[in-house]
C-alpha cells in the first residue's frame, strides 16, 4: 500500500497532475435588522463572512461595495416589487487592489454594516428580493506575510424585506 501511494505521488508530480487539495470552507450570509420598512427609511444590512473550516483562511476584508464590473468585494443583487433588478447607483473610485487583508480563524467570522438606500433606490412599495456576493482574486500584500488569500465567489442567503 505504502509503494502504491509512493508511485501515485511520483507519477502525479512527474505528469503535473495537481493533487486534490481541499478548499477552504467559507460561507456568507446576509442579515437585515428587520424585514419591514417605510419608504425613505434607511436599509440597514449587515454582511457576514464566516470561516467554516478546520484550518485559517486569508479573507479581503475590505468588502467594497460596488458595481460587480468595478473594483469591489461585494456587490448585491436587489429585485424589486416588478421582479427586475435595481441598478446601483453610487459612482465609486477605489482601486482594483486591495491593501486589506486579515486573517480568519476557525469559525471566526467578520462583518459589515451597510445601509442599502446610499447605493440604490429603493422607493417603490413593494416586496424586494436580495442576495450579496463577496468575491477576491487578490492576495495580499507581500509585506503583510500572511501567505495567499482564499480566491473565488460567494452567493449569500436570500432575504425579502417589504417597503412600506
Amino acid at each position: 500500500m505504502k509503494a502504491l501511494l509512493s508511485l501515485t505521488l511520483l507519477t502525479a508530480s512527474v505528469l503535473g497532475t495537481p493533487l486534490q487539495t481541499r478548499q477552504p470552507e467559507l460561507r456568507l450570509t446576509l442579515q437585515l435588522e428587520k424585514t419591514r420598512f417605510r419608504v425613505g427609511e434607511p436599509i440597514k444590512t449587515r454582511i457576514i463572512v464566516e470561516n467554516r473550516s478546520a484550518v485559517d483562511v486569508v479573507i479581503n476584508r475590505r468588502l467594497l461595495i460596488n458595481h460587480p464590473s468595478g473594483p469591489h468585494e461585494i456587490f448585491f443583487q436587489i429585485f424589486g416589487p416588478d421582479k427586475k433588478l435595481v441598478p446601483f447607483e453610487s459612482q465609486v473610485r477605489a482601486l482594483y487592489e486591495s491593501r486589506e487583508f486579515t486573517r480568519l480563524g476557525t469559525e471566526e467570522v467578520f462583518g459589515k454594516l451597510y445601509d442599502l438606500t446610499s447605493d440604490h433606490i429603493l422607493k417603490g412599495a413593494g416586496e424586494y428580493t436580495i442576495s450579496a456576493f463577496y468575491e477576491n482574486d487578490q492576495d495580499p500584500p507581500l509585506e503583510m506575510k500572511l501567505g495567499a488569500a482564499w480566491k473565488g465567489r460567494l452567493k449569500s442567503n436570500s432575504v425579502q424585506f417589504v417597503i412600506e
